[in-house]
């Protein structure tokens, strides 16, 4: 029994430094050898290259032809960029001192 119980603290003390050294190298790596961020346009371009994509494809998910090609030549910002659309309100907004049913709270 206590055999048990010692030999499950050592697996969870090695999975812990384990753990701790993943963490430092990833952190090293980070630092040493800093990623580029992707760039959207040239991944659109490789993905249709390599699939044998036409400039059509991207229509549904971007929008008109006109678009997809002002988006490809980067004449137009990232459609995902763009801000969304502003919300209409659903409530009207309540008078100053207006509190649950209407009313100012004062008697």
């Amino acid at each position: 029994m206590r055999g048990e119980g010692l030999e499950a603290r050592i697996v969870a003390f090695d999975a812990e430094r384990l753990d701790r050294l993943a963490t430092l190298v990833h952190a090293d790596e980070a630092r040493a050898m800093p990623m580029p961020e992707p760039d959207p346009i040239a991944t659109i371009l490789a993905h249709r290259e390599n699939r044998g994509r036409s400039r059509r494809d991207p229509e549904p998910a971007i929008g008109s032809r006109a678009r997809v090609a002002e988006v490809l030549n980067r004449k137009r910002a990232d459609p995902a960029d763009d801000p969304p659309p502003p919300r209409p309100a659903r409530h009207p907004a309540r008078g100053v001192g207006e509190g649950v049913g209407g009313r100012s709270g004062v008697r």
